[in-house]
């Protein structure tokens, strides 16, 4: 009898341990891209509320820091945010956590010891399903913090920078490293289950699959890893010098996307085989880096921002839907480095800096998916607006210079069938012109002479 009720127990506590391992599935915005395959769509997108245009700003509030990465949304509303600041000649990291009612910071995180080289924080938290909030940093480290009173509940020390995390079915936390490891780590203690080589520098956060592949962008290489083991599944390798990936998004279907410094919008099929590419690159001249991750919508449609100014909608097929050229002279200054997000009835925001390093305004913009019209956007003046996230409500939660700011969405009662004409009057009025759509894909290419297959076992470049 004993051993009967030991056996309960024991299978309880495992049950109840599984449960609370894997990625937070009752979060709007748990991570990087609102989700594991990185689509920019939130978690909760049927039930958001629509949004047709803003309202007002709810509030904003100074987080005490730049930040280059994008928040993540706890199931309780609670913002998270990476940021870095300068206190005396050094400069610190934290993780600052957001009451969403008021703006007021709950807590905050210190995850560097002061020494760090970068004026900037790229990691976004990742918040798992027992609340656990993780983040990376330039000190070399994972951090696993407690949601509830900001302490520290594990670290782990990689051999260079540590980018956004992802968290597997499983709780199992991936992330990258400047240090080119692919880590896979125990999220209750941080011990580690594996690394992996990835041939070059890793700058990029993981996107999981449906059935649990991790796909990772290395410098000029694009892998697929076995979840448990680590080992290299597939690997496509751009064999043009200097031209390396950015991180990527995995649509329904399975087919990855991603970017490259190259200015080439890259598709690929699941087993690691080229569907097509796209090139944004217009004009010689202009410079077309993709440093955004795409984002996907519900019909397929991938958006995508670059560095000569515009936001371009490629159908699955990889022809063009439309583009939009933002504010400024193309090929100068910051661009749209930044990473789009999809509200639930389609609506497309992204945030940029238009025009010079010196002299240029950020903007949020607010695109309809189908034409790519302008909604609406707000001026930010000198500041970078960041990439931002769509919280349950539909709130829009984004950076801006050392601020926060929440949108808050005029909410709809059914998805709207054309575009709204009124901009709201604390926006300017003026509308930058819609680039004319093109439906034979002038970009398009077949094959890409710069890719080499690479079969599983091969040596890392």
């Amino acid at each position: 009898m004993q051993i009967f009720w030991f056996s309960i127990v024991f299978a309880t506590l495992i049950s109840s341990a599984l449960s609370l391992s894997g990625p937070c599935t009752d979060c709007p915005w748990p991570e990087r891209g609102g989700n594991s395959r990185h689509t920019g769509s939130a978690q909760s997108l049927l039930n958001s509320t629509k949004c047709s245009a803003v309202d007002s700003i709810k509030w904003k509030v100074n987080v005490g820091g730049e930040s280059c990465s994008s928040p993540a949304i706890a199931a309780n509303g609670t913002i998270y945010v990476n940021t870095v600041y300068v206190k005396g000649e050094n400069l610190f990291s934290r993780l600052v956590a957001i009451d969403p009612g008021d703006g007021t910071v709950k807590w905050n995180f210190t995850t560097s010891d002061g020494r760090l080289d970068v004026e900037c924080s790229y990691s976004s938290p990742a918040i798992g399903k027992d609340g656990t909030v993780y983040v990376g940093s330039d000190d070399h480290n994972l951090y696993a913090i407690h949601a509830n009173d900001g302490t520290l509940k594990w670290k782990f020390t990689a051999q260079g920078t540590v980018h956004s995390p992802v968290i597997g079915k499983d709780g199992t936390v991936y992330v990258g490293s400047e240090d080119s490891q692919i880590y896979a780590l125990h999220s209750d203690d941080g011990t580690l289950k594996w690394k992996t080589g990835a041939g070059g520098t890793v700058e990029s956060s993981a996107a999981i699959s449906a059935d649990g592949t991790v796909h990772i962008a290395s410098g000029e290489n694009l892998l697929a890893l076995d979840p448990l083991t680590g080992t290299v599944k597939w690997k496509l390798r751009y064999t043009r010098y200097g031209h390396e990936f950015s991180s990527l998004a995995i649509a329904a279907d399975g087919t990855l996307y991603v970017g490259d410094q190259a200015g080439t919008l890259t598709a690929v099929s699941p087993h690691g085989k080229l569907k097509w590419s796209y090139e944004f690159r217009d004009h010689p001249s202009i410079y077309s880096t993709i440093y955004s991750t795409p984002a996907i919508g519900a019909d397929g449609t991938v958006y995508c921002g670059s560095l000569d100014r515009k936001l371009r909608a490629v159908n699955s097929s990889g022809s063009l839907k439309w583009a939009f050229q933002t504010g400024g002279k193309p090929g100068y200054g910051v661009g749209l480095d930044t990473s789009p997000a999809i509200a639930a009835d389609g609506t497309v925001f992204v945030g940029s800096y238009d025009g010079g390093i010196v002299g240029g305004e950020g903007h949020l913009y607010a695109f309809h998916p189908d034409t790519g019209a302008l909604k609406w956007k707000y001026q930010a003046g000198r500041c970078s607006v960041k990439s931002p996230a769509i919280a349950a409500d539909g709130t829009v939660y984004v950076n801006i210079c050392e601020q926060m700011y929440a949108f808050q969405c005029a909410p709809l009662t059914s998805v709207p069938t054309s575009v709204p004409t009124s901009v709201p009057t604390s926006v300017p009025t003026s509308v930058p012109t819609t680039i004319a759509s093109s439906s034979s894909g002038d970009g398009r290419v077949e094959s890409n002479p710069f890719f080499n297959a690479v079969k599983a076992g091969d040596e890392m470049a």
